[in-house]
């Protein structure tokens, strides 16, 4: 379970959520794939993969608590033959529409239905925020370089405790890297940084027109354009992980490499 945190508005989570989901997708084609759009009031995951809105996931949370395995699946649509996609309802939710009961049994469908969930998180923190980060094998925690990220990162570390950002399943990442790093960059790296002691961010370039044109294609990064910098990284990134198949045992990416 792979789960993508925002650490301050439009620093491009989604787009990240969406790009890390096709890309695992493509890397194992044996894999069901699962991409979970928690914003309950503005989730754009299906806007991203040109998904239309559909009622019936507005439908399935007015009954989650009975929610079963074939309402579950009849909410799915497909964006490629193994990645399938729980958008965000088309109507604006209260946060408060879902309590962590309800949260526990819809991450229990989606985990039943997959082989790899991957969750796009709101930028708000609700009752059920801590029960995500804390299951989540992969936790990212995405921001950009400025005072409004840095502010994200403190407060979330206040709030869940060092622990949580020291986990070795906590990733942060830094989006939209420029190529050329000046001296005021790297003071505010540093400045950054400091809440994290030893633990340095990854860092994802800036992917410049083609992230705009591959969402007004209604497709991800690596499969529009995948020499794109941020693609290769992406791409990096996700052969670093080892995923299980079906049949329980290990499977690598295909660079052999593993977390």
């Amino acid at each position: 379970m792979l789960a993508f945190q925002p650490l301050a508005g439009g620093s491009g989570t989604t787009t990240l959520t969406v790009n890390y989901a096709s890309a695992i997708a493509t890397a194992n084609t044996g894999l069901r794939v699962l991409l979970l759009d928690l914003n309950l009031q503005f989730g754009g995951v299906g806007l991203h993969l040109n998904l239309p809105e559909t009622l019936k996931i507005v439908d399935a949370y007015a009954r989650l608590g009975s929610l079963d395995h074939d309402g579950f699946r009849a909410c799915l649509q497909k964006s490629s033959d193994n990645l399938s996609v729980f958008t965000a309802p088309a109507e604006v939710l209260p946060l408060d529409a879902v309590n962590p009961t309800h949260l526990r049994h819809l991450i229990s469908l989606a985990r039943a239905n997959s082989d790899v969930l991957v969750i796009d998180l709101p930028l708000a923190v609700t009752d059920w925020s801590a029960e995500i980060w804390k299951r989540a094998d992969y936790l990212a925690l995405n921001g950009t370089l400025d005072v409004r990220s840095a502010a994200g990162l403190r407060r979330l570390s206040d709030l869940a405790g060092r622990d949580l950002l020291q986990s070795a399943h906590c990733h942060i990442l830094l989006n939209r890297v420029a190529g050329r790093r000046s001296s005021s960059w790297q003071e505010e790296y540093q400045a950054f940084t400091r809440p994290l002691a030893r633990k340095a961010p990854k860092l994802l370039p800036e992917g410049g027109p083609g992230v705009t044109a591959a969402l007004a294609a209604g497709q991800s990064l690596p499969r529009f354009q995948p020499q794109n910098p941020l693609a290769e990284t992406i791409l990096r990134e996700i052969s670093l992980l080892t995923f299980t198949n079906p049949g329980g045992a290990a499977r690598p990416a295909p660079s052999g490499k593993s977390a």
